[in-house]
């Protein structure tokens, strides 16, 4: 599990410190400084303006509200954060328009998935790919905790324990392998203990993947697979992650080509542990620590994200 550090508000500070004397006499100590506890925010930022938008601008858009800069939010985002949104959509050819949007028929088809955009355009985009099969898979793995147990005394053993199912090239195909042995092994936890996984997010997957096949069916998309399939997600991955593609630099880091932020592999991804080299690698999402990391990488050929930037 990654955990991330921020700052509480003042308000659940307080909140905490109700809990010290409730079943008896108790003191709250507080690990910051009273100059920093002063500089607290009061209350916590509404969620609407902190996270992304583009789910929410898809959905506003499919209820026919087509000018959602002028929508009457209960708490308003920024116009920044609604422009960024709607920049996404449009780079996903979910949506035309400038002031009055309008949905295009693969963004109809995008509205009807209880998902990030980007993942719904990985499935749609899969189907002519001829690995929607492997796709709905992965997406249902993204959207659960990590399928990966690492013990810290046997990071090594369960490192090693798992190699067999390592892609050198991608994070994302080694998670389908691992799918793939688990479901032939029915989930059973002493299978997964035996190979460090963690059966609880295999098993929630499982059932993420069966409602996502039935939307799949209800959007006439069947589930096929063909014997290129690890190359095939990892094209289909770039349709929806096309923002989230880095090149690497002579330092041997790499920098994001949509907002140029430098960036390193993250620790639990394969091509760091084998040391794949890659001029151009996709990734899920990048992880603002004391440094910056990429985390679920794959490495794609220029010549494909090439095509991609030309036709778009």
């Amino acid at each position: 599990k990654q955990w991330y550090q921020r700052r509480v508000r003042e308000a659940q500070a307080r909140q905490r410190q109700g809990r010290s004397g409730r079943e008896g006499p108790g003191a709250c100590f507080r690990m910051l400084t009273e100059k920093e506890y002063a500089s607290l925010r009061e209350v916590e930022i509404p969620e609407i303006q902190r996270c992304k938008l583009s789910s929410v601008i898809l959905n506003l858009l499919s209820l026919g509200i087509s000018n959602v800069f002028e929508f009457e939010w209960i708490d308003k985002p920024s116009e920044q954060s609604i422009s960024s949104a709607v920049k996404d959509l449009k780079s996903l050819e979910a949506v035309t328009g400038v002031q009055e949007l309008e949905l295009t028929e693969l963004g109809r088809s995008m509205a009807f998935f209880p998902l990030l955009p980007h993942y719904s355009r990985m499935i749609i985009k899969s189907r002519e790919l001829s690995c929607s099969a492997e796709i709905v898979t992965l997406v249902a793995l993204l959207s659960v905790d990590s399928i990966f147990y690492n013990p810290h005394n046997k990071a090594d053993i369960a490192e090693a324990v798992r190699r067999k199912f390592q892609n050198v090239t991608s994070d994302h195909v080694t998670m389908l392998r691992v799918y793939k042995s688990a479901e032939e092994n029915n989930f059973s936890p002493e299978w997964c203990a035996q190979h460090y996984l963690n059966v609880r997010a295999l098993r929630m997957a499982a059932n993420v993947r069966k409602q996502l096949k039935q939307i799949c069916k209800k959007q006439g998309i069947s589930l096929i697979t063909s014997k290129k399939w690890e190359e095939n997600v990892k094209r289909a991955l770039l349709y929806g992650l096309k923002d989230n593609v880095a090149a690497k630099q002579p330092d041997s880091c790499y920098v994001s080509l949509s907002n140029r932020q430098q960036a390193k592999i993250h620790p639990t991804s394969v091509l760091f542990q084998t040391k794949e080299s890659a001029d151009l690698v996709v990734f899920d999402e990048m992880v603002m620590t004391s440094a910056n990391y990429l985390r679920t990488c794959s490495i794609i050929d220029k010549s494909w994200h090439q095509n991609l930037t030309q036709h778009l």
